[in-house]
């Protein structure tokens, strides 16, 4: 996959959630970021590729950013937001939806071992509660 004039579109917004050091293999004591990321689209390599192609590439992702240090690639979906069309039910402007989250909190043992914040942990303006119900207990968490 690549970005490219004729590929297909896809939107994806990052924003930075703190600013620390990693706590992984070759990785150990490197600036890095936790972001959340939103993607409108859902193409294949979305996330990998528009962050490797924008300069910030996720650890331990061998095909984007040729990292083989890791053990596993530091993709993590903390939530989901699943909009589901309502069967039978419509409203004046079509179909009536329902939406579905999904929640993944990051456990605050293994977080401790990859990743340590210099900073409070901020939520994205779409997602105002996002570090307080993922990142609860972990090291930089809000309370």
């Amino acid at each position: 996959q690549r970005i490219s004039s004729g590929g297909k579109k896809a939107h994806t917004e990052a924003v930075v959630a703190a600013r620390g050091r990693l706590r992984v293999g070759p990785h150990r004591g490197k600036a890095a970021s936790l972001v959340w990321v939103m993607p409108e689209t859902g193409r294949r390599h979305q996330i990998r590729l528009h962050l490797s192609h924008a300069g910030f590439p996720i650890v331990g992702d061998y095909t984007y950013a040729a990292d083989a240090g890791c053990y596993r690639t530091f993709l993590h979906a903390g939530g989901l937001r699943l909009p589901m069309p309502v069967e039978g039910v419509s409203d004046a402007g079509g179909k009536q939806e329902e939406i579905l989250n999904f929640l993944s909190p990051v456990s605050p043992n293994a977080w401790a071992n990859a990743f340590y914040p210099e900073e409070p942990f901020a939520s994205p303006e779409r997602w105002p509660r996002a570090a307080e119900q993922l990142l609860s207990g972990c090291a930089g968490a809000v309370e």
